[in-house]
């Protein structure tokens, strides 16, 4: 039984990764039809189709650098906020400093 139980596992390890191939297989056709559909339906041109993933990736890229820059802004919003709170306080520090010195005269 424990070589039954062996052969069956060997099986469907050679049966998974025969999918796995299948697989990579049916993603590079995919790709290729959706292209030949794009020509079809838009009579695009390879050339026109190169400039096509070129703009999607510099665009993803794009994306990925706004994000960043984001995030990094929206680590700033707290002071951003606090500073016209933090002008008054300075400003009412100020009055108070000259108060007390007019008071000193």
């Amino acid at each position: 039984k424990l070589t039954d139980k062996k052969q069956l596992l060997e099986l469907n390890k050679e049966e998974l990764e025969q999918k796995g191939q299948d697989r990579v297989v049916k993603k590079g056709d995919l790709a290729e039809i959706h292209e030949r559909l794009i020509r079809v339906g838009g009579v695009m041109s390879n050339k026109e189709i190169l400039e096509y993933r070129k703009l999607k990736v510099s665009l993803a890229e794009g994306i990925a650098r706004n994000k960043t820059n984001f995030a990094e802004l929206l680590e700033l919003a707290p002071f951003a906020m606090l500073g016209t709170k933090m002008d008054k306080v300075n400003e009412q520090l100020q009055l108070e400093q000259r108060n007390q010195h007019i008071d000193l005269i």
